[in-house]
């Protein structure tokens, strides 16, 4: 995954990238909701042109966690952004 991002950021610096991992996903979209910013967690997360997601199985069976990745998805996917 490191790689495919340098070479996006190599071809192009201004590349809006967002690595995360399962857990950490799981974790952001969690305190959004808790401290009333899921906006927030929404704009970041399906603004960006490329999101890089390691260990998504980490999301399994947590079910509103798995809702707002397929609805972010369908966002980026929507907007041709790239999801690795």
């Amino acid at each position: 995954m490191h790689a495919i991002g340098n070479n996006i950021l190599k071809q192009n610096p201004e590349t809006n990238i967002i690595y995360s991992t399962g857990e950490e996903f799981t974790n952001d979209i969690v305190n959004a909701i808790q401290k009333k910013k899921a906006f927030d967690f929404k704009q970041r997360y399906r603004n960006t042109q490329v999101l890089f997601i390691d260990d998504i199985q980490f999301i399994a069976g947590k079910n509103a966690v798995q809702e707002e990745f397929f609805h972010t998805f369908n966002a980026l996917t929507k907007q041709a952004a790239q999801i690795i």
